[in-house]
């Protein structure tokens, strides 16, 4: 990435400024891309051991909500606070996330448990004169997601990060049988290379999976 950024403020400095820059030198040199790492996912016990903590050490009573949404469409943390209620279709059963890290406007279909959520949520909301609930769904800066997070997860004793709840609502998807089409309309990822990080399907059910097809 540093080579990257190295690589592109030349090409300016060359086709902006007119610097004498050797682009073509640059251009040639070859960096070799370390691969990937596997990317963790998170277990039922670690989820059950926050959200317990979430019960017993604070008064915060938003984050657990914003965790288990995040599990339910992998949005990202910025995508979460940016969530309007403007943007939630009950009738259709969608989400619009009209701001994203991409700039492309996602649709992700609510599932249960994030259609569950979010009519609780709408109790409490601020509503318009029509009764509909009106601005932000979560109503909390991403400090203050990160701030208490932290928190919880120190008290909980659990490592995972709160990216990694993306990587494993989008494990998810594929365990769910959706192809990678149709989990990147969810996620919005752009690229087929950049989507198949995340696929990392539970063993245990690729087994049983296979030797139900083979039986």
């Amino acid at each position: 990435r540093q080579f990257d950024i190295l690589h592109h403020a030349a090409g300016i400095a060359d086709s902006e400024w007119n610097w004498n820059v050797p682009v073509d030198l640059i251009r040639r040199i070859k960096v070799k891309v370390p691969p990937p790492t596997a990317l963790r996912r998170v277990t039922q016990d670690e989820l059950q051991q926050f959200f317990d903590a979430c019960r017993t050490y604070t008064r915060n009573t938003m984050i657990a909500p914003v965790v288990r949404f995040a599990l339910e469409t992998a949005l990202r943390k910025q995508e979460l606070v940016d969530l309007q209620w403007e943007w939630v279709d009950f009738e259709r059963g969608f989400i619009h996330a009209n701001k994203t890290k991409t700039g492309y406007v996602r649709r992700i279909p609510m599932s249960p448990v994030a259609r569950e959520l979010l009519k609780l949520l709408s109790q409490r909301a601020t509503v318009t004169a029509g009764g509909k609930p009106t601005g932000s769904v979560f109503g909390m800066t991403n400090r203050a997601i990160t701030l208490s997070f932290k928190r919880i997860k120190k008290r909980a004793g659990t490592e995972f990060r709160f990216h990694d709840l993306r990587h494993e609502a989008i494990s998810r998807f594929f365990e769910m049988e959706m192809s990678p089409i149709e989990v990147a309309s969810i996620s919005g990822h752009r690229t087929l290379k950049q989507l198949m990080r995340y696929s990392h399907a539970d063993t245990e059910r690729l087994i049983a999976k296979m030797q139900e097809k083979l039986s």
